[in-house]
């Protein structure tokens, strides 16, 4: 499952107009035969819908089991996933929140990075900051990551590359602040999670790959690629690349296991055996990011294990989506200009 909600670093694309359909295009991998998806059969809008907008402080969110959590400039909310009620602004920390990131910890607690900081906060939506980290010395923190039992647990980060070292992946001690292993990823290192019992992280060299019980890497060469979406559903990790391209590959093997062309897809959020797609808004120019209102920014819903697109794309109201994120079959996208987190909901029938 995706660690966090997922912060959009940068957002200029072109493409093409906001209403072509996404198209599929899968192979059998070593272990399964995986089913042909039937995406051209499926309407504009079908399947899902816009739920609560709600205003907040913020635009960076995470979803878990305690409410949407979003965090500002120093500042948490906690936002009523059912209703869209938002609580007391908690005005806890020293961050910026245009250079921020989220991890689930678990119980109501998460990790939250920023530049060189990392907090532990525990006690949402009520938030208290537990303990501070000051990694400069570590790096730039992109993504943290709590790992799932399979994987056996702890705490992971990925640290941007510096003037000192390239890009690396980190594995964490919370009790005595300090790094126990890393591992090169080579010049850029984007979102990171966990598969099938190995730590995945999206990197500029490909898909990486890490056995937390031995310490053997091993990485899927994707060429020349700028670091995109990355989210894993079961023993798939899924990725976005140019093009519109949301790739497969399974862990176990790093084979290619198929992928499905949707229009400017950009970050990706998993939710058990769902799929969540964020397309970015389309621009007028290419070369200077000029937003057109006739490629608006989308949102996707896919089966994780199939490739089957069940619903979408819905068009979101507004041209700058900063973050995503989705827990329980709904999916939550913060604002940057405006601040406001929109739900997405999916709907039968």
């Amino acid at each position: 499952m995706l660690c966090a909600g997922v912060a959009l670093m940068a957002a200029s694309c072109t493409g093409g107009g906001g209403s072509s359909p996404p198209s599929a295009t899968f192979g059998t991998s070593p272990s399964a035969a995986q089913p042909t998806p039937s995406p051209s059969t499926v309407l504009p809008h079908a399947g899902l819908s816009l739920g609560p907008r709600t205003s907040t402080d913020g635009w960076v969110v995470m979803a878990d089991g305690f409410g949407v959590h979003v965090a500002g400039a120093g500042t948490l909310e906690n936002v009523d996933p059912r209703t869209g009620q938002k609580g007391d602004v908690a005005r806890i920390g020293r961050w910026d929140y245009d250079f921020t990131t989220l991890g689930r910890l678990g119980e109501g607690s998460l990790w939250l990075a920023s530049g060189h900081d990392l907090w532990f906060i525990a006690g949402s939506p009520d938030y208290t900051v537990g303990r501070h980290y000051d990694l400069s010395a570590l790096g730039y923190i992109v993504a943290v990551h709590e790992a799932s039992r399979s994987a056996g647990g702890g705490t992971w980060l990925a640290i941007a590359a510096s003037d000192h070292q390239g890009a690396i992946i980190a594995e964490f001690d919370g009790d005595s602040g300090t790094v126990i292993r890393r591992f090169r990823a080579g010049g850029t290192v984007g979102p990171i999670t966990d598969s099938d019992g190995f730590i995945v992280a999206r990197a500029r060299r490909g898909i990486v790959r890490i056995d937390p019980k031995t310490g053997r890497i091993a990485t899927m060469n994707l060429g020349p690629s700028l670091v995109g979406g990355m989210a894993a559903t079961g023993g798939e990790v899924w990725w976005t690349s140019g093009g519109g391209a949301v790739n497969c590959v399974e862990v176990e093997t790093l084979a290619d296991c198929g992928r499905v062309y949707i229009p400017r897809a950009s970050t990706l959020s998993s939710d058990g055996p769902r799929l969540w797609v964020l397309s970015v808004t389309g621009s007028q120019k290419t070369g200077t990011y000029v937003p057109d209102p006739s490629q608006p920014a989308t949102v996707t819903l896919m089966n994780g294990f199939t490739g089957e697109v069940l619903g979408g794309p819905v068009s979101l109201p507004g041209h700058t989506p900063a973050s995503f994120t989705s827990y329980d079959g709904r999916a939550w996208v913060g604002f940057h200009d405006s601040g406001t987190v929109v739900r997405i909901d999916r709907h039968k029938g």
